[in-house]
Formats: structure tokens, sequence, C-alpha cells
């Protein structure tokens, strides 16, 4: 499924996000959970396609890197990989906000929903990362609440 995800949208927030947690709980599965001997196969060969052949760390950094750099990516994809920077450790959570808040909310997909996700997660990186947020949406959404 992530394959043909990719084949129609690559640079989807949504593929980057599923291949973040599928990453995440293939390496958190015990051993009991394993996988047929075939299908195992097929995910150790296939799956490293889908991060480039990088580790999760090193995918998501890049990640980020990318988003970084290009100062139109959209906000919920910023949102994803500040998500996957904190949950990998592959960054900080001053990382994270950075690459939310360093936009200042002049990107592409900004809107009352995508807002709202940032600002759930910006919450969760502490107070003053949740009002800097605030502040955004608010000069962006004057008569939003």
């Amino acid at each position: 499924a992530l394959f043909k995800m990719r084949g129609i949208s690559p640079t989807s927030h949504e593929l980057f996000s599923r291949t973040v947690d599928f990453a995440q709980k293939l390496a958190s599965r015990p051993a009991e959970q394993k996988c047929s001997e075939a299908a195992e196969g097929v995910i150790s060969s296939e799956f490293p396609d889908l991060m480039s052949g990088e580790s999760l760390p090193d995918f998501v950094a890049s990640a980020a890197r990318d988003v970084k750099s290009d100062p139109l990516s959209s906000l919920p994809m910023r949102t994803a990989v500040a998500k996957a920077l904190v949950s990998t450790g592959a960054g900080s959570k001053a990382d994270a906000a950075a690459l939310i808040l360093d936009s200042k909310l002049n990107t592409r997909g900004v809107d009352m929903e995508t807002c709202r996700a940032a600002l759930d997660f910006m919450g969760t990186l502490g107070s003053d990362n949740k009002n800097a947020m605030a502040a955004l949406v608010k000069a962006r959404f004057p008569f939003s609440k």
C-alpha cells in the first residue's frame, strides 16, 4: 500500500507519516509478532527502498532538511516531519517547533484544519511554542476562535 501511495503522491505528508509509523512499529515489535519468513523477506528487501536506503533517524533528518530548505513546503508536511523528529529522536523539540514556526504560515496547505493540527502538536512541545503558534494563527485568521 505504501508503494502504491508513493506512486500516486511521492511527496505526501500522509505517505511520510505512514512510512515513519511503519518503520517504528517494525523496530519495536517483539519477536513473537514476526511475520512468516517469506513476508519478513519481502519487508526486509522492499521497505528500505521507501526510506531511500537510510536508517529511520537519517530518513527523518533528511526530510527535515528538505522541508526547511523549501519555504513553500506545506504545513501538513512540516507538522508530520516535526512530529517524526520528536518521536524518532532525530531532532529536538526546538528543531521541531522551528520547522513549523519559522514558516510564519507563509506556506502551502494553511487552513483552519491544518493550523489546528499544528497547534495541537505544538502544545506537546510546551506552552511557549503553543502560544507562538496561536499568535501566528490569529494573525493569519483574525476572525477565528
